[in-house]
């Protein structure tokens, strides 16, 4: 068995030009975003790690449990990443350490990083204190179409994916994260106008458009996986089918739970969206 790469053994020495950190609602295009920019050659967006969840302080508390979590998803050796880990004084330059060898193994080309976990927009303002060159992007889309979310066959969750209350938290976290490198980005917008959000978004990150971002980005690759990933909107082309599937009456029990809730339709008329 090959043994997986090593981060101390890393040969590759180009630095990172750029970093950013993807957060936002569930349910509400992230994936599909990290796969679209993982497909520009400059940018390596691995696996969802959930690393920045918690500060850097309790990943070294929880070193065990944290390395096997992204040698799992990272396929690099976990000895490895304890130690950048634990020789890091910020979980940003913990990441860097960390994801050089999952570029020299997979994406040799990129000098872009991107972190998707919809968790992450909790700890912006942490993360923004840690290195103040970070990009942000903030995925949101119709709360009810949010709560009314569903994915076939998945193993812990029979029903809806998204409670209200998480909406709502999310919602609120985006929303009290002002910053001028923090791009809020419309699940609605990107499937109905694709190029011309994604132009929007790609000057935003100073970066040159690749039109095979939205044509290709569900092709084979090692960081793109689609047998781990339970997404039926990734098997296809960019389509807008599931725009208003709140609207479908199986959710009606649920529309009208979302709509009593004052917060919640707060949120809703906050990012422009109508019930």
């Amino acid at each position: 068995m090959q043994e997986p790469p090593s981060i101390q053994k890393s040969t590759s020495m180009k630095p990172w030009g750029k970093r950013i950190i993807i957060g936002g609602l569930p349910r509400s295009g992230s994936t599909l975003l990290r796969f679209m920019l993982d497909r520009a050659p400059s940018i390596l967006a691995g696996p969802e790690t959930n690393f920045f969840r918690m500060p850097l302080w309790h990943c070294q508390a929880k070193i065990d449990d944290v390395s096997s979590y992204i040698s799992s998803k990272f396929e690099i050796n976990q000895d490895d990443i304890r130690a950048a880990i634990n020789s890091s004084h910020t979980s940003v330059e913990a990441f860097d350490k960390i994801i050089t060898s999952y570029r020299d193994a997979n994406s040799p080309t990129a000098n872009i990083w991107a972190e998707k976990s919809p968790n992450n927009c909790y700890s912006y303002h942490r993360l923004l204190a840690e290195n103040s060159e970070l990009y942000f992007i903030s995925t949101v889309r119709h709360g009810l179409d949010v709560v009314t979310s569903k994915i076939k066959n998945h193993p812990v969750n029979s029903d809806y994916w998204c409670p209200i209350q998480r909406y709502i938290d999310d919602c609120t976290a985006v929303a009290n994260f002002s910053h001028h490198r923090h791009f809020i980005l419309s699940y609605e917008d990107l499937v109905t106008t694709p190029t011309k959000t994604a132009k929007e978004l790609f000057s935003f990150l100073e970066i040159d458009f690749e039109e095979s971002c939205l044509t290709d980005f569900n092709a084979k690759s090692p960081t793109r996986d689609l047998t781990k990933v339970n997404q039926e909107k990734l098997k296809g082309p960019l389509s807008s089918q599931w725009v208003d599937r709140w609207r479908d009456s199986e959710h009606t029990e649920k529309v009208i739970e979302f709509k009593k809730n004052s917060q919640a339709m707060r949120w809703l008329n906050h990012f422009e969206y109508k019930a």
